[in-house]
């Protein structure tokens, strides 16, 4: 019997403005697909200009700051619009990771 963590295997990982899921906003996130256990990872990453200040203790989590996401960072709306086509042309025809 094959193990969960034997086959495909996807995660997803956000970075925010704080943890407050209705007030605070996404400032990057990722999305990393396996095969098979030892396989390629393909990884995609967003970085995401949040619109407001990153609070500084949020910055000292994820050492994203407010110069470099203003600078670097897309606008949430064509990355949100963006992720499920991601999600989903990562999936194969028969529902599995690939």
């Amino acid at each position: 019997m094959m193990h969960w963590f034997e086959g495909p295997l996807a995660a997803f990982d956000t970075e925010t403005t704080g943890v407050d899921v209705e007030e605070d906003r996404i400032v990057s996130a990722a999305l990393v697909v396996q095969d098979a256990a030892g396989g390629r990872l393909r990884v995609t990453r967003w970085l995401v200009n949040p619109g407001i200040p990153v609070p500084p203790g949020a910055t000292e989590i994820h050492g994203l700051t407010d110069d470099h996401l203003q600078r670097n960072g897309r606008w949430p709306a064509p990355v949100v619009e963006e992720m499920p086509g991601r999600w989903r042309s990562s999936a194969r025809r028969d529902g599995r990771w690939s």
